[in-house]
């Protein structure tokens, strides 16, 4: 009787050659379903950035109901103080758009790992002013600068000279209409990106906050060669990913609103950027 019930306990054993099978089973479902996985992952991301954009972007029409029907410049100075850098602001900051969206957490993407170096009290900056990280940057095309062949480009939320006026500067930026883009579902108001914006072209990628970002460019896309180089950037690019972080594309917000994802190839069309591209050349 022992004999048969230890002959029946072994023909239960699995062999090695049936472990290893399983073994190979498992491993070619893990090889199929983690890429599954990883897909639903970035998706889920992709949608909380959509919408932590579009609630952004709508708190800037808010903001623009209450001065005067005009876009937040999108970096600024207070005239009112005689400390000029930590009197800088962004169009995120407490005298722009925050007060409209009381959430700094809608300015960081869930796709993006960012940890703030600074030192607020080295730099002066007032304890009040709650400092977030930031992903987003604004269509901050500037009169000051040549982009897409205009010579006096205006986007939607310009910044102000790079020198404040304790400096001695003159120069003035003209705030913009919300009734002058042509095309207002066209035109990008919010872009992601800024980390990668800032550590590839400045080479400070964790220095960038809702309040200011300390290297003191100027919180958006200000230039040419910033939308050249994330529309045009190859793999080795420290700036690749900015607008390539959801299925080779990124999200934006536009002028009227809404929020949709865009490829690089379609942000460089004049008409997503300034409110007064060059008229288009006769066939």
């Amino acid at each position: 009787m022992n004999h048969l019930a230890t002959a029946a306990r072994k023909s239960r054993a699995f062999t090695l050659i049936e472990l290893l099978v399983v073994i190979a089973i498992i491993a070619i479902l893990a090889a199929i379903l983690f890429p599954v996985f990883a897909q639903a992952k970035l998706a889920a991301k992709k949608a909380s950035d959509l919408s932590n954009i579009k609630q952004t972007a709508l708190g800037i029409l808010i903001y623009t109901n209450d001065s005067d029907d005009v876009y937040p410049l999108s970096y600024f100075f207070d005239v009112t103080f005689s400390t000029p850098y930590s009197n800088s602001y962004s169009w995120s900051s407490k005298y722009g758009v925050y007060p409209y969206l009381k959430s700094t957490a809608l300015y960081k993407s869930p796709a993006d790992s960012i940890a703030m170096a600074h030192d607020t009290a080295y730099y002066g900056i007032d304890a009040s002013r709650t400092l977030a990280p930031q992903s987003l940057m604004a269509n901050a095309v500037t009169p000051a600068y040549f982009m897409f062949g205009v010579s006096n480009p205006q986007g939607l939320m310009p910044a102000a000279p790079s020198m404040p006026p304790f400096y001695g500067s003159t120069q003035t930026v003209t705030t913009t209409s919300t009734t002058t883009p042509p095309e207002p579902s066209k035109i990008v108001l919010l872009a992601g990106g800024f980390k990668e914006f800032l550590d590839g072209v400045w080479g400070c990628g964790e220095w960038n906050n809702s309040e200011i970002d300390w290297c003191y460019t100027g919180n958006g896309v200000t230039e040419q060669y910033v939308v050249d180089a994330l529309t045009l950037s190859v793999p080795s690019d420290k700036v690749y990913p900015g607008w390539r972080k959801f299925s080779g594309g990124s999200n934006f917000a536009f002028s009227d609103g809404s929020a949709k994802s865009l490829k690089p190839g379609e942000l460089r069309d004049p008409a997503r950027w300034i409110i007064n591209p060059a008229p288009a050349s006769a066939p």
